[in-house]
């Protein structure tokens, strides 16, 4: 009897192979040749990188700043231009000059220590084309993450004592006056 059942057996897998077999040449047949590939217009980008001079813009923070319970995306926070910034003999930015940025994202801190991360977006000044300014600025707090695991991994045999490090919270995102915020100005980048 076990024989009659491992021969249907086998010829189950027989005929699910052939059936996913035709699949996978049905799905081939469907794919674009070589010559259709080239045909296809190829994207043109907005920026011209082969020039990759990079000016940096340090910048203070007028207010200590932090993820806590009352941050939303969208908050404005000012910054102030902690230096003169030339370029080929021109002042840029002058120092002291303030510029505004928006929270664009926002993650709150969690559980098993992962920390809160906040990105801002949207830095402008008065004599700089904000399309060639990389003005993103990305900044988190402390990665407990790293006390986290080899506890957890030490207390597992000791039930349930290792699911109390789940308990463990991440840090805050903060941004004192005291940090110095770098974000770059491409002057050569051409834009389209």
């Amino acid at each position: 009897m076990n024989k009659i059942y491992t021969i249907i057996f086998c010829l189950f897998l027989l005929i699910s192979g052939l059936n996913a077999g035709a699949e996978e040449s049905a799905l081939y047949e469907k794919l674009p040749d070589a010559q259709t590939i080239q045909e296809q217009p190829q994207r043109i980008t907005n920026y011209d990188y082969s020039n990759a001079t990079r000016i940096p813009i340090y910048l203070h923070i007028e207010n200590r700043y932090k993820t806590n319970g009352d941050t939303n995306v969208g908050d404005e926070l000012t910054f102030v231009a902690a230096r003169n910034v030339y370029y080929n003999g021109k002042l840029l930015v002058k120092r002291g000059e303030k510029t505004s940025a928006k929270l664009t994202h926002f993650i709150r801190r969690g559980m098993n220590g992962i920390p809160s991360i906040m990105i801002l977006e949207g830095f402008q000044f008065e004599n700089l084309d904000s399309k060639k300014l990389d003005g993103k600025y990305m900044k988190r707090g402390f990665d407990n993450t790293l006390f986290v695991l080899p506890l957890k991994w030490v207390l597992t045999p000791l039930y349930p004592m290792g699911s109390f490090a789940n308990i463990i919270i991440g840090c805050e995102a903060r941004i004192s006056p005291k940090d110095d915020i770098i974000i770059y100005y491409y002057p050569e980048w051409t834009v389209e």
